[in-house]
């Protein structure tokens, strides 16, 4: 086994440790997940567009901010899968997200599909780190009973 196939290796071990945290304490499915994952990531890709402020060093800082110029709840949308969702579950989306894009990083699809090495070590760990931090930050909005809503329901 290559030296990168052995790293390649222990980030699966993480990367399924965090995977089944998520889906346990979200109660969501991974289908579901996804959906979110891929809703949410779209909203937070466009606030990076149009974001004029301070370094935003990581994606966990970035969604803090994001949250903070447009506050939760979000109004209920007839098309979003975030109907419904408690903020600690929107931390959770957040990181199954970034959890899903360490993965592509540093499984090395990125690198097959024409990243240089560097950039995908790179990028894959800057996501590992935002996604543990939005996983613990979830954590702590549920252990102090925080059931404040992310997004209306219907």
């Amino acid at each position: 086994m290559t030296r990168e196939q052995r790293s390649q290796a222990c980030y699966q071990e993480l990367f399924d440790s965090t995977r089944c945290m998520i889906m346990s304490l979200s109660g969501l499915s991974s289908a579901a997940l996804n959906d979110m994952g891929c809703e949410l990531g779209t909203n937070y890709d466009f606030f990076l567009a149009e974001y004029q402020g301070q370094y935003l060093f990581d994606s966990h800082v970035g969604f803090l901010e994001m949250l903070r110029q447009d506050p939760v709840p979000w109004p209920y949308n007839e098309y979003s899968s975030l109907n419904g969702l408690t903020l600690a579950q929107m931390f959770l989306v957040q990181a199954w997200h970034e959890n899903e894009s360490a993965r592509y990083c540093l499984n090395g699809d990125a690198a097959a599909h024409g990243w240089q090495q560097l950039d995908a070590v790179e990028v894959g760990v800057a996501a590992a780190v935002g996604a543990a931090k939005s996983l613990a930050y979830a954590m702590r909005l549920m252990a102090v009973g925080n059931n404040r809503l992310g997004q209306a329901p219907k």
